[in-house]
């Protein structure tokens, strides 16, 4: 069985540049814990994924029917895990290490 992410990245990097971006405060104290990361340098991760990265699709725990794609990504020593959904914009759930 195939698995795809439900949001493509140039999508997501389109809203993203575009300035619709949210960071969900458990992702910003995740990554500032984590990783030593600002708002500047989670949005800098994203916009660097591939699709190489992408780990999985789950449903939202919080919102039936909404769609959640998981990313993996190397930082340094260290492997983080990215959880994004797309409602008007990009949101970013999760961003702390896996």
């Amino acid at each position: 069985m195939v698995v795809k992410p439900t949001y493509s990245i140039p999508q997501v990097k389109a809203l993203i540049l575009d300035g619709k971006v949210v960071i969900t405060r458990i992702a910003q104290e995740s990554a500032l814990a984590d990783f030593d990361f600002g708002e500047k340098e989670v949005i800098e991760t994203v916009l660097a994924l591939t699709v190489r990265n992408f780990y999985k699709t789950m449903e939202s725990e919080q919102k039936a029917g909404l769609m959640q794609d998981v990313y993996h990504r190397q930082i340094g020593e260290k492997m983080a895990y990215i959880k994004l959904q797309i409602n008007e914009g990009v949101v970013i759930i999760s961003f702390k290490e896996k």
